[in-house]
């Protein structure tokens, strides 16, 4: 009876069934393992695609941050010396007087130049001038009519399957610079409604608008500085 079924298994190899459905699998198991290898490998093409978009936007408003960061810092020295020789009016409080000695007029005007424009000098007391003129903060940057982008990054991070290709530093960082870049874009939105306000006429009320902007200023300056690191 073995040798029977011994036969039996030796004839059914032996047909050309059997290597047809012995192929038939190999082939299968072939075919899947190159989809898999060429999915994974569209996986990888399209992911690396995709994280160097997000590293251009995060480049793109590295670039324009460094350029609203110069103007907004090189205009804050200027207010804040203008500041110091500004006196409020004792009787008016919009009677705010820019008094500066006459021998430090020609350094103040050059020095408050980006904000304050004069147009008229006159004597004060003793070796003091009075400063008339113009003061404007113009600062031209997309950024205050719109905000720094995390549009490309956002539709990255929905993606699973790119998160994990992506290197855990890399993630960590990116992330850090979103969260910093959402926490200035509302910081700039908030100092640009007090910019187109009149200037400050009070004495707090101005300390106040500096703070505000030295505050924007030294945040524009860490997420510069993370954008540096990485």
């Amino acid at each position: 009876m073995k040798k029977k079924i011994k036969k039996r298994i030796k004839k059914i190899t032996k047909s050309s069934l059997w290597r047809d459905l012995t192929i038939t699998i190999i082939g299968v198991i072939l075919g899947l393992m190159i989809t898999n290898l060429y999915e994974k490998n569209q996986l990888k093409q399209e992911h690396k695609k995709a994280l160097e978009q997000v590293l251009d936007e995060v480049r793109d408003n590295q670039k324009v941050l460094t350029e609203f960061y110069e103007q907004l810092h090189s205009k804050f020295e200027a207010f804040r010396i203008l500041d110091l020789h500004m006196i409020d009016g004792i009787d008016d409080i919009d009677d705010v007087k820019v008094l500066v000695h006459k021998d430090s007029i020609d350094l103040f005007l050059k020095q408050v130049e980006p904000v304050f424009k004069s147009d008229r000098l006159e004597s004060f007391k003793k070796d003091t001038l009075r400063v008339g003129g113009d003061f404007e903060i113009y600062v031209g940057s997309r950024i205050l009519g719109g905000k720094l982008r995390n549009s490309v990054w956002n539709a990255f991070s929905r993606q699973p399957d790119f998160l994990s290709l992506t290197d855990f530093n890399t993630i960590a960082d990116l992330e850090q610079i979103h969260a910093l870049q959402m926490e200035l874009n509302k910081q700039t939105n908030e100092w640009k409604d007090s910019l187109f306000k009149d200037l400050p006429a009070g004495q707090k009320e101005r300390e106040k608008f500096l703070l505000d902007w030295f505050l924007l200023i030294a945040n524009q300056n860490n997420l510069l500085a993370a954008y540096n690191i990485n």
